[in-house]
């Protein structure tokens, strides 16, 4: 490995020469001797101190670095601080530039530099081929200048986290906007959207089961007591009864009811019974509804405490029903609000329009 020199002619304050005076060196960093060498090689060890020659002439040799050098004679001496010695005088660089891993097989310019077993070399010669850098020490060669050790891959940081605040929905001319108020590695994101314009009107819909309007909520807060019944409105015309659902909203834990279904005072279905937390949810019945007739709920027996059951039936208009009017035979009813309704070019003149609000 090629050492640094450091020479000169040993002189007191005044420039006088100081001929055999006692040279020392040691390190800045560590303030200890230093090896030193004769050579460049350094193949022949020097004493550290050593005497200047008979001129005042002194010399050494040792690695790159910064030194404190001491001469003393007769009771005199003469300190030199932070002397640099090393080999990178010896090379002109322009910019150096990145040339990867070092590889046995490549050709490097000067000024090249590569990462070598956790260090950096930058080559201090052209057609530097074969020549490995000094990891081991690590330091400088005839071939490469040690620049200092590469950064390594520090630990894997902990995940950040993206969390849905709050969505809040603006006017239509107002812009789309979100907002972190959570922090950069814990994000919270409100999001502020557009009202979205009216679409259209869409087609009018199949016409409905007829009794699909048809529910009581019966509520009384002494509770529901055996005899109470509950009469809806007539049918508007013939159907079939085809559901029944029913439920009890507020009742005692244990609390039981039974009840029946009776279509123009006659008894048509049950009695069914039903327990507080559970629900009668039946489908494929067959019961004929006459137009005009009343649906009746009988409360039969109650256990514990009832105070509010739910009852809806449900059913379809016969597909026979006819209505007369002023215009002829009316064979369909359709509800629909005004805006639909202005949307139909040619009115069906057998189909009963209802417009409600």
């Amino acid at each position: 490995m090629a050492l640094g020199r450091w020479q000169a002619a040993i002189t007191d304050a005044n420039g006088n020469i100081l001929p055999g005076a006692s040279v020392e060196v040691r390190s800045e960093a560590t303030g200890a001797l230093v090896p030193l060498y004769s050579d460049r090689a350094g193949n022949a060890v020097r004493g550290n101190p050593f005497q200047a020659d008979a001129d005042g002439y002194a010399f050494f040799h040792t690695a790159g670095g910064a030194y404190r050098v001491t001469a003393t004679l007769n009771g005199s001496s003469r300190e030199w601080r932070y002397v640099a010695v090393g080999l990178a005088q010896e090379t002109d660089f322009t910019l150096a530039t990145p040339a990867g891993e070092w590889d046995v097989g490549a050709t490097y310019a000067i000024g090249q530099y590569v990462y070598w077993d956790g260090s950096i070399f930058i080559s201090r010669i052209d057609g530097n081929i074969g020549n490995e850098p000094d990891s081991v020490t690590p330091g400088d060669t005839t071939q490469w200048m040690f620049a200092g050790g590469s950064a390594t891959q520090g630990p894997r940081g902990p995940a950040g986290t993206i969390e849905v605040g709050t969505v809040t929905t603006v006017d239509d001319d107002e812009p789309a906007a979100v907002e972190n108020v959570g922090t950069e590695e814990e994000a919270i994101l409100n999001f502020d959207i557009p009202r979205g314009a009216k679409g259209f009107t869409g087609p009018v819909g199949e016409q409905g089961e007829v009794f699909d309007q048809f529910g009581v909520d019966i509520y009384t807060a002494a509770g529901i007591s055996p005899g109470s019944y509950y009469t809806d409105l007539a049918a508007a015309a013939d159907a079939t009864l085809t559901r029944l659902y029913a439920r009890l909203v507020d009742a005692d834990p244990g609390g039981e009811l039974t009840f029946a279904l009776f279509v123009a005072g006659a008894m048509v279905g049950g009695p069914y019974s039903i327990a507080y937390g559970d629900e009668i949810n039946l489908s494929g019945l067959d019961i004929d509804v006459p137009s005009g007739s009343r649906v009746s709920i009988p409360i039969l027996a109650v256990m514990g405490g009832v105070r509010a059951v739910y009852v809806r039936w449900a059913g379809e208009v016969s597909p026979d029903l006819t209505v007369k009017s002023s215009d002829g035979s009316v064979t369909n009813i359709i509800k629909l609000t005004q805006a639909e309704y202005d949307l139909i070019e040619t009115p069906d003149p057998e189909t009963l329009y209802i417009i409600v609000d």
